[in-house]
């Protein structure tokens, strides 16, 4: 992959923005990006798939297991099962759990209610779809950076969360997201 234009380029620009540039691509206007669906998915609306385990800079863009079980007991109290989706190798957060290859797991995420997640490509996979996706960022391990709008997707069917830590973003915050997308 070619290096970054600048230091700090997340500073600047977003993430979609400088990866074109680092390409030699023109950046899409408004910066989001579209995948046109090709397959069937099922329809399991009463699922809600969370991914809350980071495979870079993992601290400090997951909860800890304790804001992790309380992320799953909102969704179960509001009527739905969470489905932990990630690697097979990851801490068993949930009852339920899909393991499958990545395809597979974009499907089934795209079968489901909404999609709870951390800074991964699973959130920007899902905004490429426009599915409803609620994303918990931080953005202490870029140097410098007071937010994580520019390494956040976009897609106006998402909401995204952020603090310094994920672990610091406020219960109340979530709760009431999830209970507006759910």
């Amino acid at each position: 992959m070619p290096l970054h234009t600048q230091d700090h380029w997340y500073l600047n620009r977003h993430q979609t923005e400088e990866v074109c540039l680092m390409h030699g691509l023109t950046p899409p206007k408004d910066l989001s990006l579209s995948l046109n669906r090709y397959f069937n998915v099922e329809n399991n609306k009463n699922l809600v798939p969370i991914n809350l385990f980071a495979e870079t800079r993992g601290q400090d863009k997951m909860p800890s297991p304790s804001k992790a079980k309380q992320i799953i007991n909102f969704i179960e109290s509001f009527g739905y099962t969470p489905v932990q989706i990630g690697l097979a190798n990851q801490p068993q957060l949930c009852e339920n759990r899909f393991i499958g290859t990545f395809f597979e797991t974009v499907q089934f995420v795209l079968s489901c209610k909404l999609l709870i997640t951390v800074d991964s490509a699973m959130s920007w996979i899902a905004s490429a779809y426009s599915f409803p996706t609620i994303g918990l960022y931080s953005y202490s391990y870029y140097p410098l950076a007071e937010s994580s709008k520019n390494w956040q997707p976009i897609n106006h069917n998402a909401n995204y969360l952020e603090s310094n830590l994920v672990e610091n973003i406020e219960n109340d915050k979530i709760i009431s997201i999830i209970k507006e997308m759910l």
